[in-house]
């Protein structure tokens, strides 16, 4: 039960943020194999991830490190790090101000969520912004249309039918006329529905902008 959900809940996050389906999965799995609460994590790690330029397999690297005791790669992500005593302190920079937080350096709760409310200080929001930009809302379009599942299509497809039934249907006993214009081509392609047409014109033109987006 909790996989469906934490499945559910990226699924929506992937819909609604710049980073894909694939990667924010893999990250919470990750996370959750070492003990960590990935719901709380995952807006931590996309945030600054779009903020610092980073993937997000990098920044989920970075918080397994730190929960482990290694600290180096966080440098990477504005995070600076010293040993002094019992201390462990952290030192980064906002609005040109540099601060500076000490914290018990055996105490590894304390440490994590340190490091989580320093980059949510850094970076919060910047999932949002990033997703108001070109690459950001392709992504967003992309993860949107993978949520359109065969069943879900086919529910579609058949509420479409029946409210064409009603829009055009007989009258009393007039005679059901119809009229169409066709050729046959033998092909191997699934039975062709109005929805599934679409949906292959659809994914044939998210493919060729993606192509000519990389092209440029």
């Amino acid at each position: 039960q909790k996989a469906n959900q934490i499945i559910q809940d990226t699924q929506q996050l992937a819909a609604a943020t710049p980073f894909s389906f694939g990667d924010l999965i893999q990250s919470r799995t990750e996370l959750e194999a070492f003990g960590l609460d990935s719901a709380k994590w995952i807006n931590v790690i996309g945030d600054t991830a779009a903020g610092t330029g980073k993937n997000v397999e990098q920044v989920t690297q970075a918080v397994l490190d730190v929960h482990t005791g290694q600290y180096e790669r966080i440098k990477e992500l504005g995070i600076d790090t010293q040993i002094e005593g019992d201390k462990l302190v952290f030192q980064y920079s906002k609005n040109g101000k540099n601060i500076r937080q000490e914290v018990d350096k055996t105490n590894q709760a304390v440490i994590d969520s340190t490091v989580a409310a320093i980059w949510n200080d850094k970076y919060q929001g910047m999932m949002e912004k990033q997703s108001q930009t070109f690459v950001g809302q392709w992504s967003t379009l992309k993860d949107n249309v993978s949520l359109l599942t065969p069943e879900l299509l086919d529910e579609i497809n058949q509420l479409v039918v029946a409210a064409g039934h009603v829009l055009v249907k007989k009258k009393g006993a007039e005679a059901l006329r119809g009229r169409c214009d066709s050729f046959v081509v033998e092909t191997d392609v699934h039975f062709p529905t109005d929805i599934n047409l679409l949906w292959d014109a659809m994914r044939k033109s998210i493919t060729l902008t993606a192509q000519w987006c990389d092209e440029r």
